[in-house]
């Protein structure tokens, strides 16, 4: 071939001199050229790319969704007076047992069914617990304190304090560690599908 003919393309470029290739792992070489001439190959190439765009929003619906928690008003709390027949809101910052209009009040936990909601639990403070919640939250009222953080962080330790009882009469108050085996239950006899004890 002289430098002005073109080369024959069927047969590729010429080459002076020897080429050595050098293959340590002939499985691996096989499977790269294997998965090379397979992405060449423009259909399965726009297929992997679509199941790579599908796979991320999978990724990234199950991040956001899963992260996801409606908002709750921390400060309010469910309660009942008349053991567990109806529940109204109030403030967080009271420590049941207590008074209120002749009855007493007790925190509610709603159970949810189906999308209806109902009393699941009531639950008290043991007297202790109660004692000193009341101390705590008066001294951060009194020192100018964040009232929401000392009784948050209140809250969680003394969480353990309590009582827990199903609703209505003929229910005894057993400390919440045991609250796993009250067999909690809706109206029409259905497990709730989740539980609630803070208005959203």
């Amino acid at each position: 071939m002289s430098k002005l003919e073109a080369p024959d393309r069927r047969r590729g470029p010429e080459i002076d001199g020897p080429i050595e290739i050098v293959v340590k792992d002939r499985e691996i070489a096989k499977l790269t050229m294997s998965v090379r001439e397979k992405l060449n190959d423009k259909k399965l190439g726009i297929g992997v790319a679509v199941g790579l765009i599908v796979v991320a929003g999978l990724v990234l619906g199950h991040y956001f969704l899963s992260h996801w928690t409606p908002s709750v008003n921390v400060t309010q709390a469910y309660f009942t007076d008349d053991d567990g027949q109806t529940y109204y809101k109030d403030t967080v910052y009271q420590f049941p047992p207590f008074e209120k209009g002749g009855k007493t009040v007790s925190l509610v936990t709603l159970g949810e069914s189906n999308g209806h909601r109902f009393i699941a639990f009531l639950s008290r403070y043991t007297p202790s617990a109660q004692k000193e919640l009341q101390k705590r939250y008066d001294d951060a009222v009194k020192n100018g304190l964040s009232v929401q953080k000392t009784m948050l962080d209140s809250m969680t330790y003394f969480g353990g304090q309590m009582e827990v009882k199903l609703p209505g009469s003929g229910h005894s108050w057993v400390p919440t560690s045991q609250v796993g085996r009250l067999d909690v239950r809706s109206p029409d006899g259905k497990i709730p599908d989740k539980y609630i004890d803070q208005p959203s």
